[in-house]
């Protein structure tokens, strides 16, 4: 089979002007589509191989019309590829979901709790404010009463005290819980804590009671208002005081 450059080495003869524009136009096939589908497949490779000026490869061409023994490698190739891709996913999805397994079942199991360290627990949102080392670091820092943590912590009940200390509840903490680092702020640095003693001594001492104008003085029950009201304003509560109108 002959392919179009190999049909005259020598260089073709100049052509008159005419002729030239005319050659310079578009080739064409020596037939028409609709004729090079229907002539049949290896009429259209020795057509296809005549016009083309490359050499073709013939592994490309072993099994013709049928796919080449390159193609079909090629497409092994790729399911190959495509089927070992499908696995890594399908494993690493597997992995991902046992991992989140694992993780619910130990959520699920109830936390060892600390014999020793203690949580400080906001009263109105139920967020832990801070974790001590020890009940009695946190009620000497705060200047609470430590067997009222204390009685707290057992779970104790007692009418009196009720449910919390200081404005805060109080309960053991996880085993590995995090101690809340030294460096404090606020109420519980030490400009906080020396805030709150200088707000303790001025609370309303009945004792000493402070004159108004014309003499006149809180009764015992509007001493127990006003200090109520400033407990409840350094504990950061909100609270009403009412009254019965006459």
């Amino acid at each position: 089979m002959t392919r179009a450059n190999e049909i005259s080495s020598k260089p073709p003869p100049e052509l008159p002007a005419e002729e030239a524009t005319e050659k310079e136009k578009p080739k064409k096939l020596p037939v028409k589509k609709t004729d090079f589908l229907v002539i049949g497949k290896k009429s259209q490779l020795q057509l296809a191989v005549s016009l083309t000026s490359k050499k073709p490869d013939d592994e490309d061409f072993d099994n013709y019309p049928l796919p080449s023994s390159n193609q079909i490698a090629a497409k092994k190739k790729k399911a190959e590829e495509e089927a070992k891709k499908a696995e890594e996913e399908a494993r690493k999805l597997e992995e991902q979901k046992k991992k989140e397994e694992e993780t619910l079942k130990e959520a699920a199991k109830p936390k060892k709790k600390s014999t020793t360290k203690v949580e400080q627990v906001s009263t109105i949102t139920s967020d832990v404010i801070r974790i001590w080392a020890n009940a009695e670091d946190a009620a000497s820092t705060l200047q609470l009463s430590l067997d009222a943590i204390q009685k707290l912590l057992k779970e104790a009940y007692d009418a009196e005290l009720g449910d919390e200390v200081g404005g805060y509840r109080w309960r053991y903490a996880d085993h590995d819980a995090v101690v809340t680092e030294t460096a404090a702020s606020g109420r519980d640095s030490k400009k906080g804590r020396e805030a709150y003693l200088q707000f303790c001594e001025k609370l309303y001492d009945p004792k000493e009671p402070h004159i108004y104008k014309n003499e006149n003085r809180l009764r015992d029950y509007q001493v127990d208002g006003v200090n109520w009201l400033a407990s409840t304003y350094y504990k950061r509560h909100r609270c009403i005081l009412a009254d019965e109108s006459e």
